[in-house]
């Protein structure tokens, strides 16, 4: 990703976050892509409680954000935006993210090679405000926050699809 664009996502979420926040949600993770139809802005939300949230979140949030864009104009172009739950494969962007993902297998990608790699998945074993810490086939990685590209839990299918199953 430019650099160019990791500092508008910074700026946006910087901008965005209160608002969301002020409506009683939280702002999981923010992208803003060129995709296929062109640009497009993400948010991904969740309850303050962590119980997820539906289609009506969602369009609360997309009706208070829109003229908070209108009016502040951070994107010259034009784009669409999209306000989504954070779904299975939990987006992680926060220290406390990471905190609250302990045990969890995740897949951490960096905007630059540490130990010859930008790739990382394995288990969260701890989080500082400036790293996390992830096991991967028995080497804990210190990965720097800041270089953190996207990083996402990686379900485990065999609980998920359990639910709910009798013993």
């Amino acid at each position: 990703m430019a650099a160019h664009t990791r500092h508008r996502e910074r700026e946006l979420i910087t901008l965005l976050e209160p608002e969301i926040s002020g409506l009683g949600y939280e702002l999981v993770e923010l992208r803003f892509r060129r995709e296929q139809l062109g640009m497009v802005l993400r948010l991904f939300i969740d309850g303050k409680d962590k119980n997820g949230v539906e289609i009506e979140d969602c369009e609360r949030v997309s009706r208070h954000i829109g003229p908070v864009l209108d009016v502040e104009d951070p994107i010259p172009s034009g784009y669409r935006l999209e306000v989504s739950s954070p779904g299975i494969d939990r987006p992680l962007r926060t220290s406390q993210h990471f905190q609250d993902s302990e045990g969890e297998t995740v897949k951490v990608t960096l905007f630059k090679a540490l130990s010859g790699r930008r790739n990382f998945s394995g288990v969260v074993v701890g989080a500082t405000e400036q790293q996390v810490e992830v096991n991967v086939d028995g080497n804990v990685f210190a990965l720097p926050l800041e270089d953190v590209d996207k990083a996402q839990i990686v379900p485990d299918w065999s609980k998920v699809l359990g639910r709910g199953a009798k013993n």
